[in-house]
């Protein structure tokens, strides 16, 4: 066998792979290398500063920190002058940043920091690619596996390699392999052994067992431990059997396949089964309801799982998982169609018709519902499951009675699946978007810690009672104050194990007191309004879940403004973290006391503010759907989904459809090059498909091909527009920002002035362009923003650098593929911008634009696909369809008969085709009576001589008897009279035997008219099987269906037929062999077969094609006119008689007579078996 070398190396490639993919590696020196690498890099950063410091002045030294790891800023004269792109941080308040390093000279300082949570280790160990690190706070609950780095000491958490996972994954896909593999090859096996006759329960039972303790491995924990963290052993649902990882699933297929593919094998190969009608139709309706509710389940478990994205909209950002598991499902479906059909296919072959048929399906059909429903499986609505349940049904029955598999039917099968997985992922995914939109919202309102209330609270007192505040006021400004050391003087008694944040503003202009910091006082002093009172002075905002103390500090001189100081705790739960840093795809808003405090619009276009504020309850409203929580009496949280109406169905539909058919299409490639799916599933390409396919197939593969060119053009072309289009819009928007700006700020003469001014102006802009802005001083930091997400607290070093050198008006250039952020240089004067606005292009990127019309465009190249298909159809039936006509008639051409002429008014090919068939139909009707009259003749004289050679026979001893009887007379007169009756009875005999042989030549010259009545045919099998059973030299054995066969014959020939086959069946068994010979009456489609076989001699090759002639016979004696009258008998009620044989083996011969096609042919009573 050339696969016999395969099965050893895939699993020994395995086992290699399994054993590397669990070896342990040196984690110690990768940490060591980690912690030398960044010790290196800060030497290097603070060499490079010192030299920088050392020129003068001469920046270019710096342009080799824009690659380092850390943050780096320079100042001169407490002036920023420089900063690399990792300075572009986010104002995230979950961004741990760690001052390593700081380089104090007379006019120069420098800031060395690094932000462990946008630290990335691959950049320092670059080779070690695989090595996933990620470094924390030092921290006993991890261990002792840390770096230090000048006086800070972190913590080092280890995760697998990534080259470990995939060679675990690796691995079990190898595994995998090989069992497929010995089901294939056990299959064969198996298959052979059906053919020739030998049992196959021990082989079938050992790769079932195979299979079933391969899928139990996968529940073993030490089968888990050795793959784990590969991606297909991933919990996906606890629990479920089925579908609790992506690897069970795919077992869980196989072992389904390989259950259809045996039933399959036992019925292409005709292996017999004896199954009760009324039980059969029964179990294909409960089998149909239950297989479609259960797999309507595990759709459900799959987009209900958090860890799969199944979202239409989000197509570009379908994982490994995702695809995945859309392919299983597509292939479940395909194993679904083929199991159902196959049950209609045998019930079909039963004689159950009409209601009684029907009736029996729906009472399976809601079996299986009961069923599910008691499971808690079904959870679709049931009008919509039950209308495709029977449309299927009714489909698959109608199409399993034609019997023909065209392309109609692949079509009609591709939209109901198609069409059924559309629906249900529609269904489950709404279902999913309102429970996650619930519990996001639910988890968005934070109740306030009693632990952090009550350190608050003491921390408030302490400072009330203290003198803090006195001395705060004293300070001499307007020198800055270093927030650190405020942060040390306030906090040196407080507790350890909080870790607070403060901000100093001016109560009037809202300016931060800090020096070389960014506060945005108009965030910090909403969310403190928007908060409630949780304790004396400490308010909580449940929606950033901070907590907040304010002091307002009054000055020593009376005539200075006060100050605020803000005391906060924010507390980055895991929830709170996890909500914060991936905001969700659905707008949001929150009310307080029916105040719009907080709005987020996600990707979702936003309702009008009054219909915000009228919804009070879960709800679908003005093409919006809300899902509200009301945590209090003072708080309202709404989110909005765009209802997308019939366009997300007809897109998954779309999709599904495409994917199933290229799923078919690859399948159809695999099987006819290597063969392996079952002789009745005919999905291939070849020769032995008609004409009419083969046009049909020609013209929808052109469509399509066309259909994949002009889709790729239009969508590049369309790509390149939209982006063409942002550009503009975007240029236009910026613009009129920009214009706005210059006409509030052109009364204003100074820097500090205008830039206060545009501050208190910001969400004033914001709301107006409906964008979202950052304000950065002249330095590049940033002083206000309006929006609550991540930003940028720094311009882009290179944006700000040209800005300074360059007295042209530079405005930062837009990428699409890395951010929507413009940065744009606001100038007063014409020498240098006073400030950089930040603009927030928040739009549909290009590539969710390019989606949208892809997806419209498949839409429409669906349902034209369809049209197209139908097109394709209706063309290869005109073209077809003569030739369809012409081959039917050939088929029941006759010679000696008047045939049909055909008419074709085209004289086109098919014209001319039909033109000649009507030709030569008539030279041979001429021709056949030509024939006829040289056959009649040929025959009577062959009649004639077989008549005279009959006669002769007889006539011989007939006149030997009375010469015999003559000269007995004369020589013995006494004996005369003895010799009479002797001679007299011989003659009689003789004359008998004249008689029968005039007899039998009558009959088949004139055969009796066939009186042709309904019948069941079972009472007649029976009537001859108990005429000859009774019989010591032999065994006749009976097998009959238990549900009656109806034909339209004659009973008499009927009987006379099955007598003479069974007399001729009893006459070829030699005298020294115990005959065996079995009757079997069997259903075989719309026919009934008679089958009478022997264990006899059998007829040889040379006498095959005689066997139906008259004058054959393979006796000693007779006129060989029995099968040749039987056949002309037969005839005469359409049916036929046909045989097997094997020399020294046995003849089958078959009897086949079309059945009667009633509905009510059936009364009350039940038949069995006699046998």
């Amino acid at each position: 066998m050339k696969f016999r070398w395969l099965l050893p190396a895939l699993l020994f490639l395995s086992f290699l792979l399994l054993y590397l993919g669990n070896k342990q590696t040196d984690n110690e020196a990768i940490i060591r290398k980690l912690e030398l690498s960044v010790r290196n890099q800060l030497d290097e950063d603070s060499l490079t500063i010192r030299r920088f410091i050392q020129s003068n002045g001469d920046r270019t030294i710096l342009n080799s920190l824009n690659h380092s790891v850390f943050f780096i800023e320079v100042f001169k004269n407490d002036s920023i002058i420089y900063w690399n792109n990792r300075t572009t941080l986010t104002n995230n308040p979950a961004d741990e940043i760690y001052e390593i390093l700081y380089i104090k000279e007379p006019s120069y300082q420098a800031s060395i920091k690094l932000n462990i949570n946008a630290f990335n280790p691959a950049e320092s160990l670059k080779k070690d690619i695989y090595s996933n690190l990620t470094i924390v706070p030092k921290s006993d609950e991890i261990g002792d596996k840390v770096i230090v780095i000048k006086n800070h000491t972190f913590s080092i958490k280890l995760e697998e390699r990534t080259l470990n996972r995939v060679l675990k994954g690796w691995a079990w896909i190898f595994l995998f392999i090989s069992i497929m593999l010995i089901s294939i090859l056990s299959t064969k096996k198996i298959k052979q052994n059906l053919i020739s006759g030998k049992k196959v329960n021990k082989e079938i039972t050992l790769l079932l067992v195979t299979l079933l303790l391969f899928g139990i491995l996968h529940f073993s924990p030490f089968f888990k431990a050795l793959f784990d963290g590969f991606l297909g052993m991933k919990i996906l649902n606890n629990d479920s059997f089925v579908i609790e990882n992506i690897c069970g699933l795919l077992i869980n297929l196989w072992l389904f396949g390989i259950i259809i593919y045996l039933v399959n094998l036992y019925k292409s190969l005709g292996v017999k089964t004896v199954i009760n009608s009324n039980l059969l139709a029964l179990g294909t309706g409960f089998y149909t309801f239950f297989i479609f509710g259960s797999s309507a389940h595990l759709l459900e478990i799959m987009v209900i799982s958090p860890d799969v994205n199944l979202e239409i909209e989000a197509l570009l950002e379908f994982d490994a998982i995702s695809f995945l598991l859309i392919i299983c499902f597509s292939m479940l479906m395909i194993l679904i169609f083929q199991s159902t059909q196959m049950l209609y296919e045998i019930m079909h072959k039963s004689t159950l018709q009409g209601w009684r048929k029907y009736g029996l399906l729906l009472a399976g059909w809601v079996s299986a519902y009961v069923v599910l429903r008691a499971v808690g499986w079904l959870n679709v609505p049931v009008w919509i499951f039950s209308i495709f349940i029977i449309s299927y049904s009714l489909i698959l029955d109608a199409y399993s009675e034609i019997r023909e598999k065209k392309i109609t039917y692949l079509i009609w099968w591709l939209i109901m699946f198609s069409g059924y997985l559309a629906v249900s992922l529609f269904y489950f995914g709404l279902k999913k978007d309102i429970a996650a939109r619930t519990e996001f919202i639910q988890q968005y309102f934070s109740e306030p810690d009693e632990s952090i209330v009550k350190a608050m609270q003491n921390l408030s007192d302490s400072l009330a009672a203290g003198d803090v505040f006195t001395r705060i006021a004293s300070l001499d400004l307007p020198a800055r104050l270093d927030m650190n050391d405020l942060y040390q003087f306030i906090f040196k008694n407080a507790q350890k194990d909080q870790k607070y944040s403060i901000e100093l503003f001016d109560k009037n202009t809202g300016s931060t007191l800090f020096n070389n910091h960014f506060a945005d006082y108009y965030k910090l002093n909403q969310s403190y309004i928007n908060a409630r009172k949780i304790g004396r002075n400490i308010v909580h905002n449940p929606f950033e879940d901070k907590y907040i103390t304010r002091f307002e500090i009054a000055r020593a001189d009376a005539g200075n403004a006060s100050w605020y100081l803000y005391i906060t705790l924010q507390n980055n739960s895991v929830v709170s973290n996890r909500i914060k840093n991936n905001p969700p795809n659905f707008g949001f808003a929150v009310f307080n006391r029916e105040k719009l405090i907080e709005k987020s619009e996600g990707i979702q276009a936003v309702p009008d503010l009054s219909i915000l504020r009228s919804i009070n309850e879960t709800s679908i409203k003005n093409d919006y759907s809300f899902v509200v929580s009301i945590p209090s009496d003072q708080y309202k949280i709404i989110s909005w989904k765009k209802v997308s109406g019939l366009i997300k169905p007809i897109s998954l539909f779309s999709f599904i459809f495409t994917l199933c058919g290229l799923i078919l299409l690859f399948l159809s490639f695999i099987n006819t090059r290597y063969d392996f799916l079952p002789e009745n599933i005919a999905l291939k390409f070849g020769s032995r498909s008609s004409l009419k396919t083969k046009i049909q197939l020609s013209i929808i593969l052109l469509i399509l091909f066309t259909f994949l060119i002009i889709g790729a053009i239009t969508g590049f072309y369309f790509k390149n527009l939209i982006e063409a289009n942002q550009r503009t819009k975007h240029k236009e928007e910026t613009s009129g920002i920009i214009n706005n700006i210059r006409s509030d700020i052109q009364n204003i003469d100074d820097d500090d002035s205008a830039l206060k001014y545009l501050n208190s102006k910001l969400k004033d802009l914001s709301f107006v362009h409906n964008k979202e802005l950052g304000l950065f001083d002249f330095s590049g930091t940033l002083v206000g923003s309006t929006s609550r997400e991540l930003n940028a607290i720094r311009v882009p070093y290179p944006i700000w650098n040209t800005s300074m050198q360059d007295n042209s008006r530079f405005a930062g250039p837009l990428d699409f593929d890395r951010s929507d952020t413009e940065f744009v240089p606001v100038y007063l004067t014409e020498k240098r911008p006073f400030a950089f606005i930040g603009i927030d292009h928040k739009s549909y990127n290009s590539s969710g634009n390019i989606l949208d019309f892809l997806s419209t465009i498949l839409n429409a190249y669906i349902f034209l696909f369809l049209i197209a298909g139908a097109i394709a159809i209706t063309i290869a039936n005109s073209i077809t369809q003569p030739l369809s006509i012409l081959a039917e008639k050939l088929k029941k051409f006759k010679l000696g008969k008047t045939n049909e002429l055909l008419e074709w008014k085209s004289n086109d090919e098919i014209g001319t085709l039909i033109y000649d068939y009507n030709n030569l139909t008539q030279e041979l009707e001429r021709s056949a009576g030509l024939l006829a009259k040289t056959e009649r003749d040929m025959a009577w004289r062959e009649m004639a001589k077989q008549v005279a050679h009959e006669i002769k026979n007889p006539l011989t001893p007939m006149k030997l008897s009375i010469q015999y009887l003559e000269r007995a007379t004369k020589e013995y007169p006494e004996k005369a009279q003895e010799l009479i009756p002797k001679i007299s009875s011989t003659l009689i005999e003789q004359i008998d035997n004249l008689s029968q042989i005039a007899n039998e030549f009558s009959n088949f010259a004139t055969m009796p008219q066939a009186s042709n009545e309904k019948l069941i045919l079972n009472e007649i099998v029976e009537t001859i099987h108990d005429l000859f059973r009774k019989r010591d030299d032999m065994d006749i054995n009976l097998i009959e269906p238990i549900d009656d066969l109806y034909v339209f014959a004659d009973k008499n020939h009927l009987v006379r037929i099955l007598n003479n086959l069974l007399k001729n069946a009893i006459q070829a068994i030699p005298d020294n062999k115990r005959g065996k010979i079995e009757i079997e009456l069997k259903r075989a489609g719309n026919e009934a077969v008679i089958r009478i076989s022997d264990n006899g001699t059998g007829i040889p090759d040379h006498m095959k094609d005689k066997v139906f002639t008259p004058n054959f016979t393979t006796k000693s004696s007779g006129t060989g006119l029995g099968l040749a009258i039987s056949s002309n008998m037969i005839e005469s009620f359409n049916g036929r008689i046909y045989f097997e044989t094997k020399v020294g083996k046995g003849t089958d011969f078959y009897v086949s007579i079309p059945l009667m096609r009633l509905d009510d042919y059936f009364g009350d009573e039940t038949r069995v078996s006699l046998d």
